[in-house]
């Protein structure tokens, strides 16, 4: 399951909790105060554990958020039963 680990008064923090949000995609959230220890040994905060990697920092953790994005877009195309029209024109 993806964590999130961030400070109560993060505003990339909050970002990234409304994008997960938004991606309807299963995870958990972990607040910690600022000034007690990461439980990431140091890692910057906020940060995303996603089957034990760590990902952190400004533009690591908005290349993380489109990857899944683009994966959950995939994932979903193929659980409906409907047929897409790709962006080329190809049909299902």
């Amino acid at each position: 399951m993806i964590e999130l680990i961030r400070t109560p008064d993060s505003a990339a923090g909050a970002a990234i909790q409304a994008k997960l949000a938004e991606l309807v995609v299963a995870h958990r959230v972990l607040t910690v105060d600022a000034d007690h220890p990461s439980p990431l040994n140091g890692t910057p905060l906020p940060a995303i554990v996603d089957d034990g990697r760590v990902i952190s920092g400004a533009a690591a953790l908005e290349r993380y958020l489109a990857e899944l994005a683009q994966e959950i877009e995939r994932w979903r195309r193929f659980q409906v039963d409907a047929c897409y029209i790709d962006d080329d024109g190809t049909v299902c």
